[in-house]
């Protein structure tokens, strides 16, 4: 069963939110969703409502500024951050979780942004594990090709910062996904023209990101141009102390002809994809 609630940030900022509950008994754990930068959570329903029925109850959220959790009136008045994505949402979403479904920990799904902003939540020991699909460190100097870095640094350097600017938002129409708040994006396009992305950025965030020692896994495919193998390996640097494992796979080794950056969460993936998240995510019970 499918409920929407509103989820108070830590700072009481209200976040759309849904919970998937438990369709098996006993339930076998508590799994808070991250979403990818400019993303819904309905874009993940299918896959947690797959994960309700292996027994978990699973919240997801949208952050501030996007879908469910986008204030009315213009976002040239929005003044929310990426930052704010990881200290305030995901930590109230942590905290949400742990109180009302009556957990010590919890696991966490993140995709892309979603993994990246683990380590800004105050209370990350509340997660016993993590599985990241797709999530790097967005430094444009990562990226292995002379294309690839070359799109990021226009869209870091120019497009991000110009078009906000104009506009006091970046419309999902230029391949955002939903309109992304200028705030946001103007933070996220100085963490990517940084050395070290989001640590370069704040060097005091490292002894953050330092505390955290649960196990993370992160999933990332051959054919994703947004999150390379090399760019996931430098976003798991950011863990020193954790256990961290990375699968970089191509499509083909579980039967899918195509993943890229989105597609491990469509329903084409129940089959192929899913059953990894869900032995992975029993294995750390």
């Amino acid at each position: 069963m499918a409920t929407d609630f509103i989820l108070p940030a830590r700072d009481d900022f209200p976040l759309g939110a849904t919970l998937f509950e438990a369709e098996v008994q006993p339930r076998q754990g508590v799994v808070v969703v991250n979403s990818a930068t400019a993303v819904k959570r309905t874009y993940y329903a299918k896959f947690a409502a797959w994960l309700a029925s292996q027994g978990y109850d699973v919240i997801t959220y949208d952050y501030r500024g996007i879908g469910g959790s986008r204030p009315p009136g213009s976002f040239r008045d929005f003044k929310g951050t990426l930052t704010q994505w990881g200290a305030e949402d995901f930590a109230g979403a942590l905290e949400w979780a742990c109180r009302e479904r009556r957990v010590e920990k919890v696991l966490v799904i993140g995709h892309s942004v979603g993994g990246q902003l683990l380590g800004l939540a105050h209370n990350v020991d509340r997660v016993s594990a993590a599985l990241c699909v797709a999530s790097q460190s967005g430094d444009w100097r990562l990226w292995p090709t002379v294309a690839g870095k070359a799109r990021m640094a226009l869209y870091m350097y120019a497009l991000l910062p110009a078009v906000g600017a104009a506009l006091g938002y970046v419309p999902g129409r230029l391949g955002m996904g939903e309109d992304l708040p200028h705030t946001v994006a103007r933070e996220w396009a100085r963490w990517c023209r940084t050395r070290g992305y989001l640590l370069g950025d704040d060097g005091s965030r490292r002894a953050l990101y330092e505390r955290i020692k649960a196990p993370i896994l992160a999933i990332s495919f051959t054919d994703d141009t947004y999150a390379p193998k090399e760019t996931v390996a430098a976003w798991l640097g950011f863990f020193p102390r954790a256990q961290t494992t990375h699968r970089h796979q191509a499509p083909a080794d579980s039967g899918s002809k195509a993943v890229g950056h989105f597609g491990f969460f469509r329903a084409s993936a129940e089959q192929t994809l899913w059953p990894q998240a869900a032995q992975w995510l029993a294995a750390q019970r």
